[in-house]
């Protein structure tokens, strides 16, 4: 009977982040001051500061002060075995064990003279489960590959947390004043700013949920 290959492929796919500006007037690269826009506005709302690196770390420590890092792991993995079912059916389960799940698949169940059948996968795991799993993806199979990366986004993380926390800042200021215009003129000026700023914080923290989802599954 010829020999069947099971390719598992547990690879986390990589994003890149782009920060969406949506024709923001305080620049949300660097320090964010409210009055820059209000001064184009003809109101004045108060300066407000994004943090520097010192801010950004102080978000990102442990109990002890240092600086947690957030690393993302990906594994890729070639895996050749005999028993083709068994093998896909076992390692479906042990990622439903670890607490991860299939994020894609594709599957060749159909072979002929030299092909073999094969199967690819992305699968999420918990990073305190990785080894684990790991360790068990070649108990039914022979690893003929692996690769194992690493990539630390620790500062792509505060940087997104530094941001969102601006931006509430601003956000907070402009309810203020927002309770306190009597101009209608004032009132639409801070409200269309009001949007923006909520639009900012939303993009940003949805950022910030998928790079931790990044940094929880390898």
């Amino acid at each position: 009977m010829k020999k069947l290959l099971a390719i598992l492929a547990c690879l986390l796919i990589l994003c890149s982040f782009a920060a969406c500006a949506a024709g923001s007037k305080a620049a949300p690269g660097n320090e964010l001051y409210a009055d820059q826009a209000a001064a184009e506005d003809g109101i004045s709302y108060g300066s407000i500061k994004g943090g520097g690196m010192s801010e950004k770390a102080s978000q990102v420590t442990s109990a002890d002060g240092a600086i947690e890092e957030k690393i993302v792991k990906t594994v890729n993995l070639t895996v050749e075995t005999k028993e083709y079912e068994q093998y896909i059916s076992a390692i479906r389960s042990d990622v439903a064990a670890a607490g991860g799940y299939v994020e894609t698949s594709s599957l060749n169940d159909s072979y002929s003279g030299r092909n073999s059948r094969y199967a690819s996968f992305v699968f999420r795991i918990p990073a305190d489960k990785l080894d684990e799993f790991l360790q068990k993806a070649g108990e039914n199979g022979k690893i003929t590959f692996q690769k194992e990366d690493q990539l630390n986004v620790t500062l792509e993380y505060v940087d997104i947390q530094s941001r969102i926390k601006a931006y509430t800042t601003e956000r907070d200021t402009l309810l203020e004043l927002l309770k306190k215009a009597d101009d209608l003129k004032d009132v639409i000026s801070v409200q269309e700013r009001l949007s923006d700023v909520n639009y900012q914080i939303e993009n940003y923290t949805s950022q910030l949920r998928v790079l931790e989802n990044r940094v929880s599954y390898s």
